[in-house]
């Protein structure tokens, strides 16, 4: 099924439903069947970057203004905000969505408790720590966005691990496997790219034809699924390194694709607007 919306897509916690960002105006919630539940309105000022909490009835959103907002679901209504240090600031929620990693173009990096909205962590930015991606545990940190390697580093003790290298090309996203014990990375150089995260040691190399724009696990870890510029979805075999199957229905850039909670389902959306599920 297709949706026509703008902009980027989430699977809520309990795979009910999803969210888009539509025009920078507007967060639509939808059900599994394409449906549409709401429609939420929203500053465009804010830009269009949207998740969900972990509890499932809160979404946080943020943009080009310096600030968090959070939204409660059921109204609509913005309930909080919660001031960054910049509008160009990469932001990660941590903790179950109790904390908010902060990182610009400043020299520092913060950790903010999101209830009270007090900072709870600064530091120094080492390297290409702009932006970060937690392991599951929530001890070690991959960052890398815009660059071409792979920085790994202990989040609590802020020293570095080690430094994954392999990319030619800008990466545009990093995860953690659900286990923790590999990483994911797409690039503009057109792969997606499987570490190790003990010996940062490169297991396989996937390929699109053009830059990927997202790469993430399925829940139970077996599959990749990678979007890219060519315009197609893939699913990739961990195990084997294989495709395993190819969607084609998108006619724009591919950049955005989430699992649901259950793996059975994925959503993306392309930069011209148009969302599709798969399942």
């Amino acid at each position: 099924m297709t949706i026509i919306i703008t902009g980027q897509v989430e699977f809520s916690p309990d795979g009910d439903s999803f969210l888009s960002c539509a025009d920078y105006s507007a967060i639509c919630l939808w059900d599994r069947s394409g449906q549409k539940i709401k429609t939420i309105d929203i500053n465009c000022s804010w830009g269009a970057i949207a998740t969900f909490l972990s509890d499932g009835k809160r979404i946080a959103v943020w943009g080009y203004d310096p600030k968090l907002h959070l939204l409660d679901v059921e109204s609509g209504r913005e309930f909080k905000t919660v001031s960054l240090a910049s509008g160009y600031s990469l932001l990660q929620i941590i903790h179950n969505g109790h904390s908010l990693y902060e990182s610009d173009d400043s020299e520092r990096c913060r950790i903010l408790d999101i209830d009270s909205g007090q900072i709870t962590r600064e530091f120094p930015r080492r390297n290409n720590r702009v932006g970060a991606t937690l392991s599951p545990d929530g001890r070690m940190a991959a960052s890398g966005i815009y660059c071409t390697t792979i920085s790994l580093w202990d989040f609590v003790s802020e020293e570095d691990i080690r430094h994954l290298e392999g990319h030619v090309g800008s990466i545009n996203q990093i995860n953690f496997s659900p286990d923790g014990k590999t990483i994911v990375s797409c690039s503009q150089d057109t792969t997606i790219r499987l570490w190790d995260v003990q010996s940062g040691l490169e297991i396989r190399k996937f390929e699109h034809s053009m830059p990927v724009n997202n790469a993430v696990f399925s829940p139970d870890g077996l599959t990749i699924a990678s979007c890219s510029d060519d315009r197609t979805i893939r699913l990739w075999d961990v195990a084997t390194g294989m495709e395993k199957q190819k969607f084609d229905g998108h006619h724009q850039f591919v950049t955005w694709i989430s699992f649901s909670p259950d793996g059975t389902t994925l959503v993306s959306c392309d930069n011209h607007g148009k969302i599709a599920l798969w399942g």
